[in-house]
């Protein structure tokens, strides 16, 4: 296994050549967690991870600081998929307006 620097100084020099697009895993983690349809806020949401911000806000900000130790680097909270694609996600399931 590659130790961190070795990781840091090949990604720096990846980039430096072209644009790349990184995955966190988010959804593997999610899934070793084992979540029911009540951690989503009921079977009609189940599997709307972007719901869990709001119905687990204890294991949003968990998987944060796991992501943090695990990589040394600051975490964009922001998801990773287009903001129309959050939108209509988050409409279909009747979460678009709700505070």
């Amino acid at each position: 296994m590659r130790n961190l620097t070795e990781s840091a100084k090949a990604l720096r020099e990846l980039l430096s050549q072209r644009i790349l697009v990184l995955d966190g895993a988010m959804g593997t983690m999610l899934q070793q967690r084992h979540l029911t349809a009540e951690d989503f806020g009921g079977a009609a949401l189940e599997g709307c991870n972007e719901n869990l911000v709001r119905t687990r806000p204890d294991l949003a900000a968990a998987l944060r600081r796991t992501t943090v130790e695990l990589s040394g680097e600051r975490v964009d909270a922001r998801l990773n998929i287009p903001e129309s694609q959050v939108s209509a996600l988050l409409a279909k399931n009747g979460l678009l307006f709700k505070p």
